[in-house]
């Protein structure tokens, strides 16, 4: 479309005057800017990422883009290692107190966790037996987890 306009507005040149942007700008009814960038997409040389660096046969442009995402093999490792892992705290909420199942839920599986000093009212103990109760759920579930992973 670029092309069209200038021919249709007799612009000949390879590079465009405030002018000619201008004319262009009207013509498509955007800002200049945007004529600006138009041109310098048109203008730009396309290549294939297959052919081979200026200077070095031996590399193409695609062997030097580097690939940020992660690839799928590490995508599904990860994946069935948190379904393992899951697995296991579920095998090992199994093996949990009822005041331990409390606590552990109330702590980390809440919308809003609660404080150590709150449940400890809620059960009728401190809450440093709090935290030592969380401290031996923790490392249950732990356990659990690394024998399902192994």
């Amino acid at each position: 479309k670029l092309g069209n306009a200038k021919r249709k507005l007799n612009i000949t040149s390879n590079k465009l005057n405030n002018e000619e942007i201008s004319k262009l700008a009207k013509h498509f009814g955007v800002k200049e800017k945007d004529v600006v960038e138009m041109e310098l997409r048109h203008a730009s040389r396309d290549f294939s990422l297959d052919q081979s660096i200026e200077g070095d046969d031996s590399v193409n442009y695609i062997d030097i883009i580097q690939d940020e995402s992660q690839d799928q093999e590490a995508v599904v490792s990860d994946m069935e290692y948190k379904s393992i892992a899951q697995e296991g705290i579920e095998k090992g909420f199994k093996n949990l107190t009822d005041r331990e199942k409390k606590i552990i839920k109330d702590r980390f599986y809440s919308e809003e966790p609660k404080k150590l000093h709150v449940l400890g009212d809620e059960l009728g103990i401190s809450k440093e037996r709090v935290r030592q109760i969380e401290k031996t759920a923790l490392k249950k579930l732990q356990k659990s987890v690394k024998a399902m992973t192994l």
